[in-house]
């Protein structure tokens, strides 16, 4: 249990935190593929392990309202220590159409996300 004057400077340092969540535009006559070929799904994690003002996911402490890119999985998780909530962001999903194929580099979220790439027919 957190002692009172303890949980109060935990209060202090926790910010307030948004995430952009707006979809990519469709690409128009000429241009490329999109980034991002559907929605970004955001997933709410409830109820992490809050330990000295950090959330204790998935083998992590991460710092709250930090933006964390991870690679594998190829996500962004953001702590909510004061809520308790880690928010997961996710590559979009999407079906691959015939003559495409799905690329994706080994780099830190969004990057690691899959492009499609569509060839000649």
């Amino acid at each position: 249990m957190m002692m009172p004057s303890l949980f109060a400077v935990v209060l202090v340092f926790v910010g307030v935190y948004a995430l952009d969540t707006t979809t990519p535009k469709p690409p128009g006559p000429g241009e490329g593929q999109p980034p991002f070929p559907g929605p970004v799904p955001i997933i709410e994690v409830k109820d992490v392990g809050v330990i000295g003002g950090k959330c204790s996911y998935g083998g992590l402490m991460l710092e709250p309202t930090t933006l964390n890119l991870m690679k594998e999985p190829c996500e962004a998780w953001t702590c909510d220590a004061e809520n308790y909530t880690v928010t997961i962001q996710r590559c979009g999903d999407f079906q691959v159409p015939q003559h495409c194929e799905l690329e994706a580099a080994l780099e830190a979220f969004p990057s690691c996300c899959p492009i499609l790439i569509c060839g000649g027919i």
